[in-house]
């Protein structure tokens, strides 16, 4: 998860946003930057205990 280099704030994953804007996404849709400049994505998937 990506939530503590950003600060306690959600990401939206990248499965759920190729999922809502088809497949036309560009890198800066997908990640954020966060604690000390570090770049975050949040792949998706499953959640952790089911995958």
């Amino acid at each position: 998860s990506t939530r503590l280099l950003l600060g306690g704030l959600a990401q939206k994953s990248v499965l759920d946003t190729l999922r809502e804007e088809g497949e036309d996404v560009e890198l800066e849709d997908i990640r954020k930057e966060g604690y000390g400049g570090t770049l975050c994505v949040e792949p998706g998937g499953p959640d952790p205990p089911v995958g």
